[in-house]
């Protein structure tokens, strides 16, 4: 496998292996999250069912919806700020601006939401049967906004550690009390878990991140004025969130009409299960190779040659594991939900084809990102979010809850394309030649596991599925192991990447 040229800021084997890091680091925490989060889905698909878990994934759209239009993009706004300060008072005038801002549109996005819950469960539900549970939300996204502002002073004084323990506290405390909750109520306890997990994870960054933030007050005069600077700035946020939110809603509102509850929750089950695995990867991109990238924006050459890096990582790691998604599909959807929700194993397969696409697509995005092309980017996403939809509309009809997965798959081919062209001109980037014969070898097994579940038997579907997981697995493993200074392995692992080289 040939070798890139070393980036500017040091060798491309070190590059390859700071990826490798901080991929490793945030798969850990990620991987403690999700144990929890599977744990608290497990108990609700047993007690609730699809309905159950429909009805979850309906409520929790609408206050994604809810928080990023009442948010007004001020916690990714935020980050940036308080990055940016330039001393400790400004840094305390943006945390006071931080805090009362979100305080301000947490009251509200809740107002709001509380004043529109008849229309909005119309509108969703096709009848007032939910007007109290999305009365409810009401108080989530409050604290999803207020939690949202501690978070946002936490990144941007890069207190990740802190972080890290957040989620995975507020993960474990959810799961401690939401599972009895849901025990006890059955489907009534459905919106109040979703407060519960939106307020949970509020106290827990307040109290551990308490002693990072600033703690002086500032004067009125700063906060309007920075007040008004994280609006104007998180506009820009907020737009391609709300994008990207109102997709989500929108696409749960077609599957409702047309599958039902119970196909919103068969999609929703498939639908987290086939974003795990990609999740992690997602996760390492837009904290630690997004800052990178954004360092070194300016010249084309070493940037493309950072992304292209960061494409063959994602693809070695991707590729097994959608393999194994696919493969196993029917099996992990009864393992970590129940007997009747395998009924979603193929829009699980389609879901998991799609997240490789995703995969490829998203670090040549970023370079719009780093090079602060707004009207691209949005434009972009503005795209994405019609061809979701449109393929939701035309396809949910027809082929159900498996008519949303290959929506999902299909949205993303087709963004795949848009981002490499984009990118192309915003840099001039291109893929390499080894992550292009990469990506296509890996597309070509993947996608005659997938065909093998349509056209052949079980048994040998089975088979050749599982020899493609095992043969990718070692292939992946062996060429991650190439890319990696073995002095930067860990001992029990150097003979092995030695005798590769």
């Amino acid at each position: 496998m040939a070798n890139l040229e070393p980036a500017a800021t040091g060798t491309t084997n070190n590059s390859y292996a700071t990826i490798l890091r901080s991929s490793a680091v945030m798969g850990a925490s990620f991987a403690i999250v999700m144990v929890f989060s599977f744990v608290r889905m497990k108990f609700m698909a047993v007690w609730l069912g699809p309905s159950g878990v429909g009805l979850l994934g309906v409520l929790s759209t609408i206050l994604d919806l809810c928080v990023a239009l009442a948010g007004l993009g001020v916690q990714q706004s935020g980050v940036r700020q308080v990055a940016a300060a330039q001393s400790d008072v400004a840094r305390d005038d943006v945390a006071s601006a931080i805090r009362w801002l979100s305080l301000g549109l947490g009251v509200v996005g809740a107002t709001i939401l509380l004043i529109t819950a008849l229309p909005i469960s119309h509108l969703t539900f096709g009848s007032d049967h939910y007007v109290s549970a999305v009365a409810i939300l009401g108080l989530a996204v409050l604290l999803r906004i207020l939690g949202g502002g501690q978070l946002a002073l936490l990144q941007g004084l890069r207190q990740i550690s802190i972080l890290a323990r957040a989620n995975i506290l507020s993960a474990f405390a959810s799961t401690a009390i939401c599972v009895p909750m849901v025990y006890f109520w059955k489907e009534q306890a459905v919106a109040p878990v979703v407060v519960v997990m939106a307020g949970v994870t509020a106290i827990v960054t307040w109290r551990l991140g308490q002693r990072f933030v600033p703690s002086s007050r500032a004067a009125w005069p700063q906060v309007a004025t920075e007040s008004k600077a994280l609006v104007h700035l998180g506009l820009v946020f907020m737009a391609s969130t709300l994008l990207t939110t109102g997709a989500a809603y929108l696409a749960r509102l077609v599957i409702l009409q047309n599958a039902g509850i119970v196909g919103a929750g068969l999609y929703q089950a498939a639908w987290a299960l086939g974003v795990l695995y990609s999740g992690f990867i997602l996760q390492a991109m837009g904290s630690d190779f997004f800052p990178r990238l954004s360092r070194i924006a300016n010249d084309d050459a070493v940037s493309n040659r950072l992304v292209n890096e960061q494409i063959r990582v994602s693809i070695l790691l991707a590729a097994p594991g959608v393999l194994g998604t696919i493969t196993f599909a029917q099996l992990v959807m009864h393992l970590f939900y129940a007997a009747q929700f395998e009924a979603a194993a193929d829009t699980l397969r389609w879901i998991g084809f799609g997240t490789y696409l995703q995969t490829l697509a998203w670090p040549a995005g970023f370079i719009l990102l780093a090079k602060g092309a707004k009207r691209p980017f949005f434009w972009l996403e503005v795209s994405t979010a019609v061809v979701q939809v449109t393929l939701m509309v035309v396809l949910v009809p027809i082929y159900g809850h498996v008519g949303a997965g290959m929506a999902f798959c299909l949205m993303y081919l087709s963004h795949t394309a848009a981002v490499t062209y984009l990118a192309k001109r915003a840099s001039g980037f291109a893929w390499s030649r080894d992550n292009a014969l990469i990506a296509l070898g890996y597309l070509s097994v993947i996608a005659a596991v997938f065909a093998g579940f349509y056209l052949l038997e079980a048994l040998q579907a089975l088979a050749l599925g599982v020899t493609a997981t095992v043969l990718a697995g070692c292939f992946s493993a062996a060429a991650l192991l190439q890319l990696v200074p073995v002095a930067a392995l860990p001992p029990i692992m150097r003979p092995l990447a030695s005798r590769l080289r």
